[in-house]
């Protein structure tokens, strides 16, 4: 069976919030045996 996966989609990961935020889905996905993708976009 494959496993499953999630995709986050986030403006930045350049401050604390977000790189925290990014950090606990990593850490709970892989607890849950889920990938997760976090895909950033950024303006010029």
């Amino acid at each position: 069976m494959s496993r499953k996966k999630i995709a986050v989609l986030m403006a930045s990961i350049d401050r604390e919030y977000q790189q925290n935020f990014a950090s606990s889905l990593a850490s709970e996905g892989a607890k849950l045996d889920i990938d997760i993708c976090i895909l950033t976009a950024r303006g010029i």
